[in-house]
């Protein structure tokens, strides 16, 4: 009996059922229209002119205090809006102080409305192009657990296997 050539079988068979089960997971938590529940807002970036203390700075209209979207060198950078703020953010959209955005993969983005049209569709187009990069984010835990489980089975098992032989007599 080749005990080696079994367990090898059975890791194969084993490391697909686990695969296919973490891809399954993973595209029901990351596939189209699972972004539903998950809103973004645009990370503001303060104007170079606004010295500490910035609370002071804060208190003043939006365009005094942060460079307009379209005139930041960088990309535009999107966060996850925490569940926490989410009720401030909706009363917002009812009182016209925010608007929201949503899109055909199921995310949904969230600006101030005191933004230009100009700004609101740069911001849309910026976040709508960088939506293979918030799923890749949002995918990369799931592929390293497929990976991961795997090969840490398989080194585990050469390392038993290993011990074993040791004890075979010649």
């Amino acid at each position: 009996m080749n005990y080696r050539r079994g367990f090898f079988r059975a890791w194969v068979l084993l490391s697909v059922l686990w695969i296919g089960a973490i891809a399954t997971l993973a595209i029901s938590a990351t596939g189209p229209n699972s972004q539903n529940g998950v809103i973004y807002s645009y990370v503001y970036v303060m104007r170079p002119d606004i010295k500490p203390p910035y609370d002071k700075a804060a208190e003043g209209p939006i365009d005094e205090v942060f460079q307009r979207p379209s005139e930041v060198t960088a990309p535009p950078t999107f966060a996850v809006l925490e569940r926490r703020y989410w009720d401030d953010w909706r009363r917002g959209v009812a009182a016209g102080r925010t608007i929201a955005m949503s899109f055909p993969d199921g995310s949904e983005f969230m600006t101030s409305a005191a933004l230009n049209e100009e700004d609101r569709k740069f911001l849309s187009e910026a976040f709508w192009d960088q939506r293979w990069w918030r799923l890749a984010e949002r995918a990369w835990p799931w592929a390293a657990t497929a990976v991961a489980v795997p090969f840490a089975a398989f080194v585990l098992g050469a390392a038993l296997l290993w011990v074993a032989s040791g004890f075979r007599t010649r």
